[in-house]
Formats: structure tokens, C-alpha cells, sequence
């Protein structure tokens, strides 16, 4: 059995709060490991950010895993202490930030071992660049989609419907441009009740979980890069008909269109369907039950702790097998 250390700061109160829900997860399921626990902004555990000073405080940990590039910066000392690294790419990708650049230069720095990918392009990004040779060889990427607590995200039939549709997104230009056009066009249809907004109109964490189970459908909009956000997995664990642009890698990753969810690829297809799904009930149901289904069977925050802790037991037990300075000798039985 393992201990598993997380370095970040508890989303809880943030807005991107789903990471949270997942680390939650982890550190609840000591049935999968021998103990998981968080230090950083908003823990029990705070403070310091060399890393043997933190074992020093919490105890030794078998694992250690970092959340983000700019969160990963401030800590020191990793080359110290004999334990197994991971990393999260939530955002390995090529958008004008320099972020694949600065996550290569930190994880040569630290040695990383595992480098967790929440979606295929993310994984396919990080081998590339290891082809290149622009990050360690020694670094496995290792796809976790991303995944929804379905303690928090269900259907709740003891609660009204409110709402035809739902639209409630961070606004971020430079991520997701098409956001705001798709937000005025529901606004704008006649005799649709919709909730539309933004994080800054504070629905957030349990009144946006309550709220998109008291909406008929869902509407997502993907980013520049095209690929599957939390909000998908959040909207059919909840109960709430899906309606999103068709990503990159979507029936890979075994989302079925008119069986799990239903897609759009124009505003006006998206103004017909909305149309079209608040009135027949029966047929959206039917989707909206078989992607609740879908969501729990796969994507499950209780399922993605399972492959993520069996990957570092993986990992573990090479590391017990393994003489090499890549884990000083460090004996993980």
C-alpha cells in the first residue's frame, strides 16, 4: 500500500472546482491505498515549499502529485527525497501561454515520472514533444479523462424544472471565442425559459450542480482546441440532456451522439434542437437517462480514482524492482 501526497491548493471554493471533487475522491478511498492527503493554499497543511521540509511536517509519502505548471514552480527540493512524481496537464496545450514549454522545463527539472493527461490530445501533445526529445524519456504519460462526482452531479426528481436550458460557462475569449454568440443566441429565443451566465454571476459549486438538474438541457460550447471539457460529464451525470458542438476524439472516448447526448454544428441546428428537445420529452429523456448511465459506468470520479492509484501501484512496483538514481533506491513494497 501506498501514501499519496497532493501538492495544490483546495479548488473547493474556486470555480474549477470538478480537480477538487477528484482529489476528494483520492484521498476518501483509503480502501485503494494506505492514505492520500493535500498540502497547500487552503489545506490543513500549508506553508512551506521545500518538499523535505513537507515530509518533515506531514510525514513521508510514497507519491507525490502536482495539480499545475504555475503551482509546481514554487516547490523545491523534489530531487530529494526518494518518491514517485506526478503531474496533471489540465492545460498541456499550445494557446499563446507558453505552457507546453514551461511544463517540459519543470518536469526535466523534477524528474516526473507520470504525467496524467485528461484528454487525448493532451497525450498524443506530451509524446510528440518526448519524440522531439523537448521533455524526459523517462516521464510516461498516462491518459485520466477527466470525470465527475456523482454524489454531487445527479438528477434530483424531488426538485422542479426550471429551466428548457442551461448555458452557464467561464467566459474566457482567448480559450473559448464562440461562448458569448451562443449565450445571446439562446437568449433570444421565444418562449425558452433558459439560465444564462457566467462564474462572475456566482452560480457556482452546489447551486450550479442543483441548477443543471433542474434544466432540460445543456448546452456546451468547445474551446480553440476543440476537445471535451468537465461540463459534459457534469451535465449527463446530472440528468440534463447534453447539446454540445461535436469535439475532437468524442467517439473515442465512446460519447455517442442521439444515444448518450445530442450534438450541434451551427447556431441554427442548435436553435432547432433546442426547440425540438423541450418539447419531446419522452425522446430526451431517453437520451438524457442512457448518458446519466453512460457518465456513471465510465467517468465516475470513483472509477477514474481506480485507475489513477492503480497506475501509481504500476509504477510502485517497478520502482521496488528498479537500481537506477531514479528513485535513489527507494524501496516501495
Amino acid at each position: 500500500m501506498i501514501k499519496i501526497l497532493f501538492l495544490s491548493p483546495n479548488y473547493r471554493k474556486r470555480t474549477n472546482w470538478g480537480h477538487q471533487l477528484f482529489r476528494d475522491t483520492v484521498i476518501r478511498s483509503t480502501h485503494l491505498h494506505d492514505g492520500a492527503m493535500q498540502y497547500g493554499e487552503g489545506c490543513t497543511h500549508r506553508g512551506k515549499t521545500h518538499l523535505p521540509d513537507i515530509f518533515e511536517e506531514v510525514g513521508y509519502h510514497d507519491v507525490v502529485v502536482m495539480e499545475n505548471q504555475k503551482n509546481m514552480q514554487k516547490y523545491t527540493g523534489l530531487d530529494e527525497v526518494a518518491c514517485i512524481k506526478a503531474i496533471y496537464l489540465g492545460d498541456y496545450l499550445p494557446d499563446g501561454r507558453n505552457n507546453i514549454r514551461e511544463y517540459n522545463k519543470l518536469i526535466n527539472k523534477h524528474s516526473i515520472h507520470i504525467a496524467f493527461c485528461p484528454v487525448p490530445r493532451v497525450l498524443r501533445l506530451f509524446n510528440e514533444q518526448k519524440s522531439l526529445h523537448q521533455v524526459s524519456q523517462e516521464c510516461e504519460a498516462v491518459e485520466l479523462p477527466y470525470s465527475v462526482d456523482t454524489s454531487i452531479y445527479k438528477p434530483r426528481p424531488h426538485l422542479p424544472i426550471l429551466y428548457d436550458v442551461m448555458a452557464v460557462f467561464g467566459l474566457v475569449s482567448y480559450i473559448y471565442p464562440r461562448r458569448p454568440i451562443v449565450q445571446k443566441t439562446i437568449k433570444e429565443l421565444k418562449g425558452i425559459k433558459s439560465l444564462v451566465g457566467n462564474w462572475s454571476s456566482k452560480l457556482r459549486w452546489m447551486d450550479y450542480a442543483r441548477a443543471i438538474s433542474q434544466s432540460k438541457i445543456f448546452v456546451s460550447v468547445n474551446g480553440i482546441h476543440n476537445q471535451i471539457t468537465m461540463k459534459y460529464t457534469e451535465a449527463m451525470a446530472s440528468g440534463s440532456l447534453l447539446l454540445t458542438n461535436e469535439p475532437e476524439d468524442f467517439k473515442y472516448l465512446g460519447f455517442k451522439p442521439g444515444i448518450h447526448c445530442e450534438t450541434w454544428s451551427s447556431l441554427q441546428e442548435l436553435k432547432e434542437k433546442i426547440v425540438y428537445y423541450t418539447i419531446h420529452d419522452a425522446e430526451r429523456n431517453k437520451i438524457a437517462t442512457a448518458g446519466r448511465r453512460f457518465v456513471q459506468k465510465n467517468y465516475s470520479t470513483e472509477i477514474m480514482t481506480e485507475k489513477f492509484v492503480e497506475r501509481i501501484k504500476n509504477e510502485a512496483s517497478i520502482a521496488s524492482h528498479c537500481s537506477t538514481p531514479r528513485y535513489m533506491g527507494r524501496n516501495f513494497a
